[in-house]
């Protein structure tokens, strides 16, 4: 586009609203300012500022006329700042546009200008405004806006962080244990440990949605089902939880979590945050009560979120022995004793499902992370890992330890777990009936006796028994293994 500076010294004169005329002033030539000084550039077109005395201005593209000296607007101003008033003395600046210049720039006089509107051409001497947006969910999703530089920033920040979900198994996808449990603690669903207290019952199952629902979006296999039966006491309860490995986690920063849940009947849930500091040594107390909320329930799936502001551990203490952890805490029933840690949630009895478990740094939820099934098994391995068979009846190879006995009481074998676990993990054997402490003397049969294995987090290296074995046996079992905190 052809720009000529022409000078940066202003010429003065008069500006008239009435057809946005400037009338030049000869009478005080600028020595050197060759600018609208004669008939050569009658009829050319420039871009001009014009500034009053107060700094009030507009910009636009005007015509010079040798004759009266004057210019005249075309189309509309392009840019102002402040109120030029009629017969004002005003400083005109400008620069000489050629004709191809003029052509491009002047669809932008058509314009109308408004605050967060950013002017852009759509063709060829044709423009139009966009909107100018500072939203970091992008949550317009408009194809004619504009982003801010820092709601870019924050929403590619949001979205690329890797493994974003802190939760492990929340689809509810790996059930080593079994698939129902009415115990306390773990017995169904990998990670999640449930609380009972009092004289309240629960019933827990692993339930699949019907394929092709959209009730939860991306099409997951199973959720977690609890039907719950109060006491109706003041010290009963009952709570799903998970432990975050690390107290660390999340500490001086802003969470959420996000899931799925529907009940019975118009039931509520509540849900805490709890900071728990390990054992051995003095560690600090236990924090409870962070970011409660209640919840209300329907019968229809719903999405809810819960942000919290998770507690800096600046000057706590970690037990000596470890097992410190963040933990979320689903509360389905909860007598008065619990009202402060659950918003008053009460006593109540039904059958609550939940599904798509999300934790994640920040104050908005976004998308459940669908991670790859061998990805979280792997997890769930490093809390969890049992053989095909534990402590049924049958024989499989799946994941069977093996092991040769010496001429005393141990066996000894190279048996590792799919991975590392979280620490050295209890570890549980059972032999081809099923019967559990017990092993499997190939060609014999199980061992009738006391069977205890040893190892570490990597693996099972021997299992020993009161009574000697036969050199050279060879000697099979399941196992589990079990590091959860």
């Amino acid at each position: 586009m052809g720009v000529e500076y022409l000078d940066s010294t202003a010429e003065t004169g008069v500006y008239a609203t009435s057809g946005d005329v400037i009338t030049l002033d000869d009478s005080t030539p600028v020595a050197g300012n060759q600018l609208f000084s004669d008939s050569a550039n009658d009829g050319a077109d420039y871009l001009v500022k014009i500034v009053d005395a107060d700094g009030n201005w507009k910009q636009g593209i005007c015509t010079y006329a040798s004759a009266g000296d004057t210019l005249t607007l075309s189309g509309s101003w392009l840019l102002t700042g402040g109120t030029v008033a009629d017969s004002t003395a005003v400083q005109v600046y400008a620069l000489g546009l050629d004709a191809a210049a003029v052509a491009a720039l002047s669809p932008l006089a058509g314009l109308t200008s408004a605050a967060n509107k950013v002017p852009y051409f759509t063709a060829s001497e044709a423009a139009d405004v966009l909107d100018f947006k500072d939203e970091d969910g992008m949550d317009s999703d408009s194809a004619t806006a504009v982003a801010s530089q820092q709601s870019v920033k924050a929403y590619v920040d949001k979205f690329s962080r890797a493994r974003k979900n802190l939760i492990i198994n929340g689809n509810f996808d790996v059930w080593q244990r079994g698939t129902s449990q009415t115990t306390t603690g773990f017995g169904s669903v990998d990670r999640w440990s449930h609380l009972i207290g009092g004289s309240t019952t629960i019933a827990v199952s692993k339930q699949t949605f019907t394929v092709g629902q959209t009730d939860v979006p991306g099409e997951p296999e199973f959720y977690y089902q609890n039907v719950v039966t109060s006491g109706s006491g003041a010290a009963d309860y009952v709570i799903v939880s998970q432990a975050i490995e690390g107290v660390r986690s999340l500490a001086g920063q802003t969470a959420t979590v996000s899931f799925y849940a529907k009940a019975s009947s118009s039931l509520n849930v509540s849900v805490e945050f709890g900071q728990l500091f390990g054992s051995g040594g003095s560690p600090s107390a236990p924090v409870t009560a962070i970011g409660v909320s209640k919840k209300a329930l329907t019968t229809s799936w719903q999405k809810f979120t819960v942000t919290a502001d998770i507690p800096s551990i600046s000057g706590k203490t970690l037990g000596s022995a470890g097992g410190d952890y963040l933990a979320l805490w689903f509360w389905l029933d909860a007598g008065s004793d619990y009202n402060s840690r659950t918003d008053s949630l009460g006593n109540q009895s039904g059958t609550f499902s939940i599904a798509q478990v999300q934790l994640e740094t920040g104050s908005e939820a976004t998308d459940f992370e669908q991670r790859p099934i061998g990805e979280e098994l792997a997890l769930c391995f490093r809390y969890y890992v049992q053989s095909d068979n534990y402590g049924a009846a049958g024989v499989t190879a799946n994941g069977m330890l093996q092991f040769v006995a010496d001429s005393a009481n141990a066996a000894y074998g190279v048996n590792y777990f799919p991975v590392q676990m979280r620490a050295s993990p209890t570890i549980s054997v059972s032999d081809n009936a099923g019967v559990t402490a017990s092993v499997h003397r190939a060609g014999i049969g199980g061992t009738g006796a006391t069977v205890t294995a040893a190892g570490g987090s990597f693996g099972v290296n021997a299992v020993t028994k009161a009574a000697a074995w036969t050199a050279g046996e060879v000697i099979l079992c399941q196992y589990s293994a079990d590091a959860e905190l």
